[in-house]
């Protein structure tokens, strides 16, 4: 079942990424005029589930005014509990229509994962890439693992935000929320979208 909501608002992001693209933003300009209307409470568009890299800055790379994005952001993209409880508050309180999951080029979670590198605890974190990275090297006539890793990696945090959550999976297969994904290109500011997640 698909989402109206969710569509429009997939379209109002692809659309901000291409006045980001074209150097016309709006979002951004507007943004301290948007200030006193959001003062009093929140109604985002959608959830941005992004990495903590500084180039990747959802409201900017998405044309997006304040409040108009709720985005958890953690090393890799990955489902960390403080993305979970991000989803479960959008889904439950704020009835959000649509999830993305962003992913990014030169994510550097991801490549020292691909490289075998141990930087920092990561834990469960480093583990979720580990998993993503494991799986895209079974398949056959990979001659670019890091990026494959940062599109697989993405699948798969959409994958557990609905296994791993009730309230997630509930929005999810009633129709109410849709999830998309996409990799960041800090290259040149585009992206590339994932049909199947």
């Amino acid at each position: 079942m698909k989402s109206e909501a969710a569509e429009r608002t997939w379209q109002e992001l692809l659309a901000g990424n291409r006045r980001f693209l074209a150097g016309t933003p709006t979002g951004v300009t507007s943004a301290l005029s948007e200030v006193p209307k959001v003062a009093s409470g929140t109604s985002p568009i959608a959830v941005v589930v992004a990495c903590v890299d500084s180039r990747v800055a959802p409201e900017i790379l998405f044309d997006q005014p304040v409040g108009k994005l709720f985005v958890a952001r953690v090393p890799g993209n990955v489902l960390a509990e403080s993305v979970r409880w991000t989803l479960d508050i959008a889904m439950a309180v704020l009835q959000i229509p649509l999830v993305v999951v962003l992913g990014h080029t030169g994510c550097l979670a991801v490549r020292e994962v691909v490289e075998g590198k141990v930087t920092g605890l990561g834990g469960d974190l480093r583990l979720q890439v580990a998993e993503a990275a494991a799986a895209v090297r079974l398949r056959a006539g990979i001659t670019d693992l890091e990026n494959e890793t940062i599109r697989e990696n993405v699948r798969a945090t959409a994958r557990l935000l609905v296994s791993e959550s009730e309230i997630v999976r509930s929005a999810v297969t009633s129709g109410r929320t849709e999830l998309r994904g996409a990799v960041y290109r800090v290259e040149d500011g585009s992206l590339e979208l994932l049909d199947s997640l």
